[in-house]
């Protein structure tokens, strides 16, 4: 009978691996195009791209459960243009 060739984890690894869990996807050829290209553009990571696209959704949430004449909370308020 053969041996498996399953190499042993450090324990530093399996920590590691458990904190920073793989997360992928599959898209169209257009969507992946367009996200790489916007990543080269911007320099930053999948990773960033993906906690920044959570961090704007989670703040669209919080829009969206607001009732409709609610005045829009701080953190939601467009940028306004600088006084001259």
């Amino acid at each position: 009978m053969a041996k498996s060739n399953k190499t042993k984890k450090s324990p530093s690894r399996v920590r590691y691996e458990n904190s920073h869990p793989v997360f992928s996807t599959r898209l169209d050829r257009g969507s992946f195009d367009e996200v790489n290209r916007h990543l080269k553009i911007t320099g930053s990571s999948r990773a960033d791209f993906v906690k920044d696209s959570l961090e704007r959704e989670q703040s669209m949430v919080l829009y969206r459960q607001l009732p409709m004449n609610t005045p829009l909370l701080p953190t939601l308020r467009r940028p306004t243009s600088p006084k001259m």
